[in-house]
């Protein structure tokens, strides 16, 4: 081949890559957070659901989903066990990822620097929150 093709090949997969690359960073990202009002329906179903929780760990079945890992209900128990009954759960953060809502979950009265514990959920059957994961 003669070094004028070679060069002509190359610069059309580079323009061919550098069009890919573009169209790929301008692509919407499904999983990018996505904030909800901490004052909105959604958010006060999961605080609520958080509230009965801690409360008494009898609804957990209710309350989490079937698809939900062995190890998610642990992570949930131990903080219900912790956070003992008549604690005031404050909401820090609420967005959602695509179908899954996030919620950044604090003890009212507590520094702002202590952790917050995440809980995630997502729609289960009629529409209702149901959590599928924890992080403590």
């Amino acid at each position: 081949m003669k070094p004028l093709f070679i060069i002509l090949i190359l610069t059309g997969l580079a323009v061919a890559g550098w069009q890919s690359w573009t169209t790929a960073e301008s692509a919407p990202n499904k999983y990018q957070a996505r904030p909800v009002p901490l004052d909105s329906d959604e958010t006060c179903d999961a605080l609520k659901l958080l509230r009965q929780l801690a409360e008494s760990t009898n609804r957990l079945d209710r309350c989490m989903s079937p698809k939900a890992s062995p190890m998610a209900r642990l992570e949930v128990l131990k903080w219900a066990s912790q956070v003992g009954k008549g604690a005031q759960l404050e909401l820090r953060q609420a967005e959602w990822r695509d179908a899954y809502f996030s919620v950044g979950v604090k003890l009212a009265g507590q520094p702002d620097s202590t952790r917050a514990h995440y809980f995630y959920m997502a729609k289960g059957p009629g529409g209702k929150l149901q959590l599928i994961g924890a992080q403590n």
